[in-house]
């Protein structure tokens, strides 16, 4: 894995007074467009925690342009539930950045099939939440895999301010309307964020549907399995009651005739209540 070297430097004092020393190469993504949050906004919730949590002190590090973590013995971890980086275009990793001593939050019992060892990352001198500042700075997506949505909806909530002030990536990238079919399926194999309102929902044995056209072969639709309809009843989604509501959902897409999102995670659906970032 080609990866990028990060070095030893010393604590660097924002503008407002908030003093943050800056960990490992990642950081040269929004050290010039970070704002003076409130120390509660990137603080990890307590909804994050897990039953396991050991100190991460990180010496000779390697970054990797997907943002990993590796250490000077060969381990590696990875922020879980962003997308930054090597898998996201917009989001590239630099070269340079400083050190610091991070906590670990394991999130899985196991690595990825790259090894990863996939958690939360907590600057042990901030408080800091790494995911909190690369997202609330536009240098991440919120791409929901591990954690609960009361774990992910400060984050979300932090990605919309980036997406109204245009931060990092989202000078770039923008949401999609799902009433245009053609756009969804120009980002084939990437990541989309695809707003719109559900015109039908259907289920057959297995699956839900979720239809944002009358042209099924065509138009844009979303998917989820009949084995998760109780994670999202448990975070209030009431997938038959979705029809005629405006949403805004998230995902790698994939075409099935027409552009499709798989949804597994609840925070992959956002029920909207007012306005639309539809070109945001």
């Amino acid at each position: 894995m080609k990866a990028k070297r990060a070095f030893a430097g010393r604590a660097r004092d924002l503008p407002c007074g908030l003093k943050i020393q800056i960990g490992f190469a990642i950081a040269v993504l929004f050290t010039s467009t970070v704002q003076c949050f409130a120390a509660q906004d990137l603080a990890l919730p307590d909804a994050c925690n897990g039953p396991q949590a050991s100190r991460l002190e990180i010496a000779g590090v390697d970054i990797s342009r997907d943002g990993a973590i590796v250490t000077g013995t060969g381990e590696i971890y990875l922020q879980a539930d962003i997308l930054a980086g090597g898998r996201f275009s917009g989001a590239e990793i630099s070269e340079g950045g400083e050190f610091a001593p991070y906590m670990f939050h394991w999130k899985a019992k196991r690595t990825d099939r790259w090894e990863r060892k996939l958690g939360d990352l907590v600057e042990l001198e901030s408080g800091a939440w790494l995911a909190a500042k690369l997202v609330a700075s536009g240098a991440a997506l919120v791409d929901p895999r591990t954690s609960t949505v009361d774990c992910l909806t400060p984050l979300l909530a932090l990605e919309g301010k980036a997406r109204a002030g245009r931060k990092g990536l989202w000078r770039r990238f923008s949401v999609l309307p799902a009433s245009d079919p053609d756009a969804i399926s120009r980002m084939v194999g990437h990541f989309a964020l695809v707003e719109g309102r559900v015109v039908s929902v259907g289920r057959t044995r297995r699956t839900h549907y979720l239809n944002f056209g009358y042209r099924w072969s065509r138009d844009f639709t979303a998917t989820i399995d009949v084995g998760r309809e109780t994670a999202f009843d448990a975070a209030g989604v009431d997938i038959a009651a979705l029809e005629g509501q405006r949403v805004r959902l998230r995902g790698f897409v994939t075409l099935d005739r027409g552009p499709l999102l798989v949804l597994d995670h609840p925070a992959q659906l956002e029920q909207l209540t007012s306005g639309s970032d539809v070109g945001k």
